[in-house]
């Protein structure tokens, strides 16, 4: 039996909390087989489980009053207009609020609708890209439902609703890829004129479609059909600085921008929450097969350009955690390979979800929010060694067949 469950395993009797959750999912792997279907709803139910749990963030509240989901209300407020006046970077990311202003809703209720669909997309597409890249529907479906408990790739995008543009850049992302994948350049350049209007890593695209073609031999075939895909995207975006510039802005602002975030490049826990933090928790594991990680992103090194440049371009924004979201494709990839390569059987798939709703909790973006920061901290830190923990084990424990079959 192949997927989340191994052989051995399989015939072991679960006991206690893990039990209902073991059944479900070894049901699923038993019936679901040749059925795309029973993985979608399984991505569904996901989320309608976690998205409500998310809670929603107080917009008019004092204590965020301070925070740019304003100045995207403010930009919701002017359309059909655009808010010329809103400063950098702000006023580049149009495409979320504009699209807010103009549905025939309130300004909030179209946020959060927009939101919401954005939310049930993003992990179906990430599943989908994720079984093209050869991924089994088992693993691609754990995956997904990992980044749905993630709280800071994901919670946080639910709860501060406001943030559609980084959603939506998420499912520019996974858009784009599957479009490169295809070969279906009119879909890149439509997405990519879209995505340019979002947010600004989605510029960085092009140079990842460009060595997938190098690595895969299709660059001499294509190349001038990605060259052409590129025109939309570059009008779109002259005639938006153009138009931001006569206002007095500049794109000059990213060149401050990274002497103003750029030091915490030599801040460790600026490290730790970039690359541990962001994918708790199971962050940890593509570092316990490190041998294996390595050569899976060397034969995919398009989405390994992707994490490095995501990496990058966290050094030209405040956050740290969730600037870390359009590198979800590269590690959720990996995770996935390794998962095919060694199976965890339904127990221990139950502690890894255990961990990860352990992981989702949050002192401020959470419908039951904990009583203090330190609570998240540790709650994370609980959650990774647990995951950590059932990983080891199970390589361990195939460590363990492996010799005792070489020996018979």
């Amino acid at each position: 039996m192949e997927g989340l469950t191994s052989n051995s395993d399989a015939r072991k009797t679960d006991h206690g909390l893990t039990a209902p959750l073991s059944h479900t999912l070894l049901t699923l792997q038993k019936r679901a087989a040749g059925k795309p279907a029973s993985y979608i709803l399984v991505i569904f139910l996901a989320c309608l489980v976690m998205i409500p749990l998310c809670g929603r963030i107080e917009p008019d509240s004092a204590r965020f009053a301070g925070w740019d989901l304003h100045l995207y209300r403010r930009m919701a407020d002017a359309a059909p207009g655009l808010a010329l006046d809103v400063p950098p970077p702000f006023v580049y990311r149009v495409l979320g609020p504009y699209l807010s202003g103009v549905l025939p809703l309130n300004r909030d209720s179209a946020f959060l609708l927009l939101t919401l669909g954005a939310a049930l997309l993003v992990p179906l597409m990430l599943y989908l890209v994720l079984r093209r890249l050869g991924v089994s529907p088992q693993s691609a479906t754990l995956a997904a439902v990992l980044l749905i408990f993630n709280k800071g790739l994901f919670g946080f995008m639910i709860w501060d609703y406001y943030q559609i543009n980084d959603l939506l850049s998420l499912l520019w992302v996974v858009l784009l890829l599957g479009s490169v994948y295809a070969g279906s350049w009119p879909a890149f350049g439509l997405v990519l004129a879209l995505g340019v209007l979002t947010r600004e890593i989605i510029v960085l695209m092009p140079l990842v479609a460009l060595v997938h073609l190098l690595e895969s031999g299709r660059w001499q075939a294509e190349r001038r059909a990605l060259l052409l895909s590129l025109v939309p995207a570059t009008l779109v975006l002259l005639t938006l600085a153009l138009a931001v510039n006569a206002h007095g802005a500049s794109p000059l602002y990213y060149a401050s921008a990274a002497s103003t975030y750029g030091h915490k490049a030599l801040q460790p826990q600026a490290w730790l929450r970039l690359l541990v933090l962001a994918f708790a928790p199971v962050s940890l594991l593509p570092l316990l097969r490190f041998d294996r990680t390595w050569k899976i992103l060397r034969r995919a090194n398009h989405l390994l350009l992707l994490y490095a440049l995501t990496v990058g371009s966290t050094f030209f924004g405040l956050d740290l955690e969730r600037l870390m979201a359009p590198a979800f494709v590269t590690f959720y990839f990996v995770l996935g390979r390794l998962l095919d390569e060694t199976p965890l059987s339904p127990r221990q798939v139950s502690g890894v979800l255990i961990a990860a709703f352990l992981a989702s909790l949050h002192h401020l973006y959470a419908r039951y929010p904990l009583p203090t920061r330190e609570m998240t901290i540790l709650s994370s830190i609980v959650a990774t060694a647990m995951a950590t923990g059932v990983f080891w084990w199970r390589l361990r424990c195939a460590t363990s067949e492996h010799r005792a079959w070489a020996a018979e």
